[in-house]
């Protein structure tokens, strides 16, 4: 095939992609646009991991002309250029990544060692308590951002009142997940008895019945459905 013939060959074909792009639906579209911001992200991720800075930043950054909306993508952005130095435009990044998703745990501990690494503790303590109040208590990454704001407030009165504030909020939200744990617990058992001493009663083993539904009283005392099925059963065992 000569020049001219590939030349032409190419062509018709990237005339008939685009009438095809041109007459799919919008959706279809959408769907290979976004295919293609994922393969760049994915490409990016392999450069940055290879210290090839420039080429991760650049597939990132077609990503996101694609694909705006993603935090992801922009907390790998501000990686990167965090990795090159370039920290304000790093925070730039973080920041438009928690924008988008309030709750980007990640973005949150970058913001907090950028800010330390600019000397702005107040604002890192403020980033750190984000940090801490999204993430898992369990995590070792909690517990040092814990330290890290305990270690501020000895020298910031403001952020160790600050810090006190989410620890109270956070074992005020224990202690209620632990109530409404124990109420859970406490209907199951009762309804558990209840079940068991009306098989019982079919039964005709009264006995038995007026053994569960005591059970079930010490739960709820109170509950007159339980009081009720006790005083019955009793009866039934005293004929």
């Amino acid at each position: 095939m000569t020049r001219l013939e590939r030349y032409s060959s190419g062509k018709i074909q990237l005339i008939a992609t685009l009438l095809f792009l041109f007459f799919s639906s919008p959706a279809f579209c959408a769907h290979l646009l976004k295919e293609e911001a994922v393969e760049f992200h994915r490409q990016g991720h392999s450069a940055q991991e290879s210290g090839m800075l420039n080429d991760a930043l650049g597939f990132y950054q077609k990503a996101a002309a694609i694909d705006p909306a993603s935090a992801h993508l922009y907390n790998d952005l501000g990686s990167v250029y965090e990795m090159m130095g370039e920290f304000e435009i790093a925070s730039g990044c973080l920041l438009k990544a928690v924008s988008i998703e309030p709750e980007s745990i990640e973005a949150y501990s970058r913001l907090a060692l950028l800010s330390e690494k600019d000397g702005n503790f107040p604002q890192a303590s403020k980033y750190w308590l984000k940090f801490i109040e999204l993430g898992n208590k369990n995590n070792p990454a909690v517990r040092e951002a814990k330290n890290r704001v305990y270690e501020i407030g000895r020298v910031i009165p403001e952020v160790m009142d600050s810090y006190i504030e989410v620890e109270a909020s956070s074992l005020k939200k224990e202690i209620s997940s632990f109530k409404r744990a124990t109420i859970s617990d406490k209907e199951s058992r009762l309804q558990r008895h209840l079940s068991e001493g009306n098989a019982f009663c079919q039964d005709k083993d009264y006995l038995n019945a007026l053994k569960m539904y005591m059970e079930a009283k010490e739960s709820d005392p109170q509950d007159n459905q339980v009081n009720s099925l006790l005083d019955a059963a009793l009866s039934k065992l005293l004929l």
